[in-house]
């Protein structure tokens, strides 16, 4: 979903010079964006929609079907982490060497801090919009929402209602071959409501 600056330079009825001076950069990137050989940054961009008076209008991409952004919750997925979490706890406390109640223990706090850590927000995104689903920052709301006992939080956003997105990606410097730590990816959503 881009804004085409391009077309919003041409609709001002402005030269380039006066565009120039309003926007204070120079000529040539001025012709580079009306060419879309330049796409603006953040900062040139919000100059250039609050220097436009009419209203932004964006192009929703073309999907032919949910376009998912994350991990969505299945099942299958939380009963092989429950199984895991019971082997994991069996395994610390010597598979029934140690008293019960250590194993209960143990079995909790991997419930309770391990699961609910390994899922996270995710979105679909569609022909009408963007459809978040969040989940609670408690942990044991979290694990109700992975087990389906409480419903996860949902919000829809039509198109029209946003106003611009961020996204940053950075790569981590790997410090040894063994590193999985996964890049940075993050999106921010700004919306009109």
């Amino acid at each position: 979903m881009l804004i085409d600056f391009s077309e919003i330079l041409k609709t001002f009825g402005f030269s380039n010079q006066e565009i120039s001076n309003r926007l204070d950069i120079s000529i040539a990137k001025v012709e580079l964006i009306k060419s879309k050989q330049l796409y603006p940054n953040k900062a040139l961009a919000q100059k250039i929609i609050r220097f436009s008076k009419q209203k932004v209008s964006l192009t929703p991409p073309v999907v032919a079907d949910d376009f998912q952004f994350g991990q969505p919750i299945k099942l299958k997925r939380v009963i092989f982490s429950i199984i895991l979490i019971i082997f994991v706890s069996l395994l610390f406390t010597g598979f029934g060497h140690q008293p019960f109640w250590v194993f209960l223990l143990v079995l909790l706090i991997g419930l309770f801090v391990t699961l609910p850590s390994c899922f996270n927000d995710y979105w679909l995104i569609n022909r009408n919009g963007l459809k978040i689903n969040i989940f609670s920052s408690s942990g044991t709301t979290k694990l109700a929402q992975l087990l389906h006992i409480i419903p996860i939080t949902q919000r829809t956003i039509p198109y029209q209602d946003i106003d611009h997105i961020n996204i940053i990606y950075r790569t981590r410097p790997r410090t040894s071959p063994f590193d999985i730590n996964p890049d940075i990816f993050s999106i921010s959503l700004y919306s009109e409501k």
